[in-house]
């Protein structure tokens, strides 16, 4: 599954899903704030964009963003791309 999450305002999105295969893009000038649980097995998200904090990864600049995304996300045995 490929998304492509909405370049302006702010959104909000919850993933969940058993196994599979899942690829999310961030439009470049979003920030984001990305909680995974437990379930991936195989995640790879951009830090250059989106550094770990903790239990989260997180845009600097998310909590004075315009554009921004809040994005949980609860899958099975899965492999997990966020960029």
């Amino acid at each position: 599954t490929r998304l492509i999450l909405p370049a302006h305002g702010e959104t909000m999105a919850h993933i969940e899903g058993g196994a599979a295969g899942i690829e999310v893009t961030i439009p470049q000038n979003v920030a984001a704030r990305i909680v995974v649980g437990d379930g991936p097995n195989a995640v790879t998200v951009d830090q250059t964009r989106f550094p770990r904090q903790g239990n989260e990864y997180r845009s600097p600049s998310f909590d004075t963003a315009t554009d921004r995304v809040t994005l949980r996300i609860d899958v099975g045995a899965s492999r997990l791309v966020v960029q």
